[in-house]
């Protein structure tokens, strides 16, 4: 679907996704096929059916490897709410902020943690990334183990986790080289008060991934998908009134208090 429709009422059926689309929805939040799942039927470009269990007789959405014209702009809105924001920061200059994010990220990658989102500051060489939840744990672990001694001797801030974090990402192949999109969806994001801590955005310009306070996360969400243009178009308003006159309908008029 365009959103969960837990968060966005308006949210619709999407009749068609491309496989990349499908996995960057997956691997943000999405209730959907796992990314890992798609890849043998992308190789064979074989398409999919994604349906809905409680009405199997629907058509559902249909995952395919392209989609003619490939849309003008996101194709959907996810997001997560058991996710955590791990931050680093060098407190000396003299520390190379880039070894320690290299380092940081080999440990986590030995620990078989994934890391959704990460973004980074070339000033101070800071750097922050989120995780899920359930993953914090090993995360804290790795990191404490591999930069023991730039903790120990104060070269390194000690390890900051914000557990009140929501993750949102706009989704779609249509969003590659449009102006202007990435500050729309940021202004639709603060329209509703909602406070940006952090942003991700890929060279492929498929997803941009937003990290909120957890409480604004819901705002946020509906918030995005208006701005895109994702939800059902509300009905045309019918008038039963007419002129005398010329036929044209007129509006019902509200009285004056």
């Amino acid at each position: 679907m365009s959103a969960d429709p837990r968060l966005v009422p308006d949210a619709q059926v999407l009749d068609e996704v491309t496989y990349v689309e499908a996995a960057e929805l997956a691997y943000n939040g999405a209730k959907v096929l796992h990314p890992r799942t798609l890849a043998p039927l992308a190789e064979k470009k074989i398409p999919v059916w994604s349906k809905n269990s409680f009405a199997p007789e629907k058509a559902g959405t249909k995952i395919v490897p392209q989609i003619a014209g490939g849309g003008m702009g996101a194709r959907a809105v996810t997001s997560m709410k058991n996710v955590a924001l791990v931050s680093l920061e060098p407190a000396s200059p003299e520390l190379n902020g880039v070894q320690v994010m290299a380092r940081s990220l080999d440990a986590i990658a030995r620990a078989n943690v994934e890391i959704l989102v990460i973004s980074s500051s070339s000033y101070r060489q800071n750097f922050c990334f989120l995780v899920r939840t359930e993953e914090l744990a090993p995360t804290l672990h790795a990191l404490e183990s591999t930069l023991a001694l730039e903790l120990a001797h104060g070269y390194l801030n000690p390890i900051h986790v914000d557990n009140n974090v929501g993750l949102l990402a706009a989704v779609g192949e249509g969003m590659q080289g449009k102006p202007g999109l990435a500050g729309r969806i940021f202004t639709a994001i603060s329209r509703v008060h909602v406070n940006i801590i952090a942003i991700a955005q890929g060279a492929s310009e498929l997803t941009i991934a937003v990290v909120v306070r957890r409480d604004g996360l819901e705002k946020a969400v509906q918030a995005v998908h208006a701005e895109c243009g994702l939800g059902q178009r509300p009905p045309v308003p019918v008038f039963p009134f007419t002129s005398k006159d010329t036929g044209v309908p007129k509006p019902k008029r509200r009285p004056i208090p």
